[in-house]
């Protein structure tokens, strides 16, 4: 599958975490098996396998402790694991995977469904709690069909107003402001009449 020049995709970088995140960026050209990219001002070369289409978006009204997302974190969307929702259900507390018992406290517009292109397909991976409200198929230069795992649903193509899965970084950080970073000090963490105390600086 080829990409046009000037259309927006995914580029999968493993310089930050282990399992590596998704980061949005505009094809600018293209020389073999390699693309150039441009994210914001800066532009790199990659490899044809490291970029995907932008995936569908997937409303869900409510996620569960854990379940496997990917959450938004420093421009790109990595793998984390739902520990609790907050009172209010709009922010939730995640665990990044891999990473050191690394956790950010995130608006829930920051968490969006594990989706894996396959045979140009979008198929959800792992489980979606049936709090899902609706799937939206936008933003990408090919025809995007979703799939569940045992399931023949397809994304309805309807009421497309919100914006492009691949403009979604910029637009949910500037609402929300960057993820609160916590980190767990496990030599810090003590037993005091009951209650665990751990240190967790931001």
């Amino acid at each position: 599958m080829r990409f046009r020049k000037g259309g927006r995709v995914e580029v999968l970088s493993l310089k930050e975490t282990p399992y590596g995140g998704w980061r949005a960026a505009e094809i600018l050209s293209r020389n073999g098996h390699t693309y150039i990219v441009r994210y914001n001002a800066l532009e790199e070369r990659v490899a044809r396998k490291s970029i995907r289409p932008c995936p569908p978006q997937i409303d869900v009204d409510r996620w569960k402790a854990g379940e496997l997302v990917e959450v938004l974190d420093n421009v790109s969307w990595k793998t984390a694991t739902v520990l609790e929702e907050l009172s209010g259900r709009r922010y939730y507390v995640v665990r990044l995977l891999g990473a050191a018992a690394m956790e950010l406290t995130v608006h829930k517009v920051n968490l969006r469904a594990r989706q894996c292109w396959q045979d140009e397909t979008w198929v959800v991976i792992g489980k979606v709690s049936c709090s899902v409200k609706s799937s939206t198929v936008t933003g990408s230069d090919v025809n995007q069909n979703l799939k569940k795992p045992h399931e023949r649903s397809v994304a309805s193509l309807r009421g497309l107003k919100r914006p492009s899965p691949c403009d979604w970084c910029e637009s949910a950080e500037s609402f929300t402001g960057s993820p609160k970073k916590k980190m767990r000090s496990m030599q810090e963490a003590s037993v005091d009449n009951g209650f665990r105390q751990m240190v967790r600086p931001y």
